[in-house]
């Protein structure tokens, strides 16, 4: 199979325009697993057109027992606790890039309060075999330092078992502010969720139905600022719609990305943000903490180096069961970048810099759509680069490339 590439260029220095982001995945993801656990349907408006959620809505309409979610994490782990509630036998599988992926805790979690669930191939990875069950709910202890996204998964089951939950948090508890966006979103019909450090108690209770509008996205928003970092000052964008609500965990993007130059406002039609000094505010010898927003760390950690400043990101644990090794990704990309790196298990320091090593740089996308996306602003710096397998960018944010185009900061060839 030949694996298509771009050849990226810049072609606008002065960047005065606006863009519509796509709407949230990770909620609308959320509302559509409640919109199925609902008794009466309701209406979701500006659901997202990301892959993994369209892959999503597909599978819950047609209710097939043999089922394959691709490399989507929320879509494989929300649905491996949905099919537990429908006491029928299903086949579980994802891609052969996502069945590396341990679902270990979510597994057993389940498990605890009376799931059937069986590996088919290798023990803690998709894919998995569900067979009938009689859910009650109850007491469940789950190791939250892998993925928020366990906990999720399990508190979006929560209100319609018989016991409801009593999730017990095991560990360093990773990306937070997802479990708090879940806890939100169910809030939004009718649910109440009680969060007391370890514990998350939902009692029985039905969701209500009710029209549901899902917020723009603040996780592609990032790449926007990462742009607008990478630009000169007086260079702007309107990022139409896009509101802080405290919803979203990668609101961050407003604070961090401040700290590069970016100075965002709110309005009456969206989040402005301008590029206002060449200026870095930020005093980068501690660490930065992303455990809340990992999601951001490719844009952010790409703009440091862009900026050639020496830091530290920690808190990226979650990071090496992404779509790609998140971390050693950016490793690999930045080094041929001219980026000296060093990295751990759950943290990346860039240590220095030395002569950019090629004028059209080769650079790979790991199959993962935050990588190239966080790539794609290099081409300020070189003549351009070359991008393999971009289209990956359909994961969260098809609309990506066209848009980079249509208001004119790059220039794209097919070689």
């Amino acid at each position: 199979m030949n694996i298509p590439v771009f050849l990226i260029t810049h072609t606008r220095n002065v960047l005065d325009t606006q863009v519509v982001l796509p709407a949230s995945k990770s909620i609308s993801n959320r509302a559509l697993i409640i919109q199925a656990l609902t008794n009466h349907s309701f209406h979701i408006e500006n659901i997202s057109t990301a892959e993994d959620t369209q892959l999503l809505q597909k599978i819950l309409h047609e209710n097939s027992p043999v089922i394959y979610t691709g490399d989507g994490g929320t879509t494989f782990r929300f649905l491996l606790a949905y099919l537990c509630t429908l006491d029928k036998t299903f086949e579980l599988s994802g891609s052969a890039q996502f069945n590396r992926r341990p679902i270990t805790p979510l597994v057993d979690a389940l498990r605890q309060i009376g799931a059937d669930i069986r590996y088919l191939q290798k023990e803690g990875f998709a894919p998995v075999r569900i067979s009938p069950s009689s859910l009650q709910g109850g007491d469940v202890w789950v190791d939250a330092s892998v993925s928020s996204q366990f906990i999720s998964s399990l508190m979006l089951i929560g209100p319609i078992l018989t016991r409801g939950i009593r999730i017990h948090l095991l560990n360093e508890v990773v990306s937070s502010t997802y479990i708090e966006m879940t806890a939100a979103v169910m809030n939004e019909f009718g649910v109440k969720v009680y969060w007391n450090e370890r514990l998350i108690e939902i009692p029985p209770q039905s969701y209500q139905s009710k029209i549901f509008q899902v917020e723009y996205d603040w996780s592609s928003a990032a790449f926007w600022y990462q742009w607008i970092s990478m630009l000169s000052p007086g260079n702007k964008v309107l990022l139409k719609g896009l509101k802080k609500t405290g919803i979203q965990g990668d609101e961050q993007a407003w604070t961090i990305f401040s700290w590069l130059g970016v100075n965002s406002k709110e309005t009456s039609n969206g989040i402005l943000i301008c590029k206002t000094s060449d200026t870095i505010s930020h005093d980068f010898s501690d660490p930065i903490d992303l455990k809340n927003c990992p999601d951001l760390a490719p844009a952010f950690i790409a703009a440091l180096a862009a900026h050639r400043i020496k830091a530290k990101i920690v808190g990226l644990q979650t990071l090496v069961i992404k779509e790609s090794n998140r971390i050693q990704a950016l490793q690999s990309e930045l080094r041929k970048l001219g980026v000296v790196t060093s990295a751990g298990a759950d943290w990346l320091s860039l240590d220095g810099y030395t002569n950019h090593l090629a004028n059209t740089p080769w650079l790979d996308s790991h199959d993962d759509h935050r990588i190239v996306m966080a790539l794609a602003p290099f081409s300020i710096i070189y003549s351009g680069i070359r991008l393999s397998n971009p289209n990956v960018v359909k994961k969260s944010y098809p609309e990506y490339w066209e848009q980079l185009q249509q208001v004119g900061l790059i220039q794209i060839n097919r070689i």
